[in-house]
This record gives structure tokens, C-alpha cells and sequence, in this order.
């Protein structure tokens, strides 16, 4: 039921509340008019009243982190569509891919739409450190083993899908089925409670190295945190351009290393702004259902004085022999 002359290349199929999708990404079918029908077809799932989902499969990623050379700008126009559709039609979405043979999940910062290599069921694993790889903020976990993706999906009054990861290990270490991801995404999950401002405030902050500072994590459906979205602008009035974007996910699976271990994300390190200077901060919390808070009410602040220079750092101090001399300008 794709368009006339690409019989085989891309279809759709409903399944109780949801809707499948199957896209060719091989170079010679990257044409407008696959992406002009997945339009259309999404609209068509934006009204009909008995699909709460869509799950999007074709073959290259937009983004992989374990080998970028795979990745296929045409896949990031497919992604671009779904997550419109999300946002305008409240229901969330999935692109599973593959070509890359390792698993990777993460999701869209601004939208319900998660990506998903749910790669590889049995070729040539592509190891850690094997190619040119990329730690991209969109991703959470990224593991190169054999597995398969499982995904169960709820139909009824509180519609929501849970996908899990089950892994068979690799050549070295073999695992039976063990689960290394599970998440549950909610079509009309609750929001997490607003966040409030703790700091900075006031005047005098140090604008060379400060924390921000906002409230505990509060959900009602007992969904965990997921997500914090802190942003600093030079007006409270006006964030479309901030001086500082920061997205941290609660996890980070680079590289076999959780490189957001630790981290509860009710605070966040600030370096390097610019001294007597004001500006203004906020920040919103992420479920692990992929439902936004609001953004907390902007906070102003203002920067003192640098103490940066001509005084040595920790860092200095600790990096240089002879430094507690007191001695300025060595060269590291």
C-alpha cells in the first residue's frame, strides 16, 4: 500500500492501537516521494482514534554511535517527520534500525520519539573501539553484543508500549537472555512535577565555575527521573538563544562505562561565564516515560568579579610540582 511503482519498499500495517511502518533507506530509493507518503501516512495516523502509536523500521541510522560511517542523512528526514508527528498528535513513536551491529537506544530531547539499532541477532559484532564512534547526547545505551529487541504494546484507557533489550553476549562472554534495557513509554503518562529554583540567586556569583541548583524529582505515577534540561540566557524574557544548552540523561553507556554514574541530576557544574554580567536560569525534568515538566519560573542572577586571573586553580596546584611556592604562569 505504498506508493504506485515502489511496490515492496514501503507499506504500512495497523495492529490494534498501533501502526507499523517499513521504509527502504538503500541509496536508491532516498526519494521525496517515500517521504512525501510517510507524511501522508502519519496523518493519516494522527486522526484516526484507535492508533496510539507508530513504530517506524528501515535499514541505515541517522545517528551510530558504534560506526559512523553507517549513518545516512536520508534516515535523519524520516526521524525529523516522526517526531513532528509526536508532538503534534500526542502520540509517541519509534524508528528501529539496524546496519550498525550492536544496540543502541536513546530519544529526541523535545519529542516522544525514541531510536532504537536493535541490531545485531547474530552477524559480526562492532566492538568498542573497532571504528570511529561518538558518544551523541541523544543516546543512553549503546552495548555491542548479540540480542534482539522485544516490544509489548497496551491498548485500553492508559495506552503504553515497554520494550527490553535481551542480550546472548558476545564471542568472549555469553549471556542467556539477559535483559540490558527496559523502559516503558506512556501515551498519556503524567508530567513530573515543575522543578523550583535553589541557585543561584542574587548577586556576586563567581562566573568562573558555579552550580545550579534546582528541586527534588517529584512524578506521580512513580515514573523515575530521566532527563534534566538546564538552559542560561541574558534575559529572562528570552531563552531561544541561551548561553548555556545542557541536556543530561540520568545514564550514558559509552564505551562499556556509565558516563552519567552518579549524577542525580538536581544540580549542574557552570564554568566560564562572563564576569559582571547578567543573566537569567531555568530548567525542566524529564520522566523516564518521556513525559516533560514545565520549565521552573527563570531565576536572574548576576556575575561578580572573575577570580580566575592570575590565581592558580586546584587543577595548577595539583598539576605542577613546586606550585605551593606560590608561583604564577607555568607552562602544563
Amino acid at each position: 500500500n505504498g506508493t504506485a511503482g515502489f511496490e515492496e519498499h514501503w507499506w504500512y500495517a495497523d495492529h490494534g492501537n498501533l501502526r507499523i511502518i517499513g521504509l527502504d533507506s538503500n541509496s536508491s530509493y532516498q526519494v521525496a516521494s517515500q517521504l512525501a507518503w510517510l507524511e501522508a501516512t502519519l496523518d493519516d495516523a494522527c486522526g484516526d482514534p484507535d492508533l496510539d502509536f507508530v513504530f517506524a523500521q528501515l535499514h541505515h541510522p541517522y545517528l551510530s554511535e558504534l560506526w559512523l560511517d553507517g549513518e545516512t542523512a536520508y534516515t535523519g528526514d524520516v526521524v525529523e517527520l516522526l517526531e513532528a508527528f509526536s508532538t503534534d498528535c500526542g502520540k509517541p513513536s519509534v524508528h528501529f534500525f539496524g546496519h550498525t551491529h550492536g544496540y543502541s537506544r536513546g530519544q529526541s530531547r523535545d519529542h516522544q520519539h525514541l531510536w532504537v539499532n536493535a541490531a545485531t541477532a547474530g552477524g559480526n559484532i562492532d566492538y568498542w573501539g573497532e571504528y570511529a564512534q561518538a558518544d551523541y547526547d541523544e543516546f543512553t545505551v549503546s552495548q555491542d553484543e548479540w540480542g534482539f529487541v522485544v516490544a509489548e504494546v497496551e491498548a485500553g484507557d492508559a495506552p503504553s508500549f515497554r520494550l527490553r533489550r535481551f542480550s546472548r553476549g558476545d564471542e568472549y562472554t555469553a549471556l542467556d537472555n539477559d535483559v540490558r534495557d527496559d523502559l516503558v513509554v506512556r501515551r498519556d503518562g503524567a508530567a513530573p512535577a515543575t522543578p523550583m529554583a535553589v541557585g543561584p540567586t542574587g548577586e556576586d556569583v563567581n562566573p568562573d565555575c558555579f552550580t545550579l541548583g534546582a528541586s527534588a524529582f517529584v512524578e506521580a505515577e512513580g515514573d523515575l527521573h530521566g532527563a534534566t534540561h538546564w538552559q542560561i540566557s541574558a534575559s529572562c524574557d528570552d531563552f531561544d538563544a541561551p548561553v548555556l544548552d545542557r541536556w543530561l540523561q540520568h545514564e550514558n553507556w559509552y564505551g562499556d562505562v556509565d558516563l552519567q554514574a552518579g549524577d542525580d541530576l538536581t544540580d549542574a557544574v557552570v564554568e566560564g561565564l562572563s564576569p559582571d554580567t547578567d543573566y537569567c536560569w531555568r530548567a525542566r525534568y524529564r520522566d523516564r516515560a518521556l513525559s516533560w515538566s514545565d520549565w521552573s519560573v527563570p531565576e536572574p542572577f548576576r556575575t561578580g568579579a572573575s577570580l580566575a586571573e592570575g590565581v592558580a586553580t586546584a587543577d595548577e596546584l595539583l598539576e605542577n610540582p613546586g606550585a605551593e611556592l606560590g608561583d604564577l604562569g607555568w607552562t602544563v
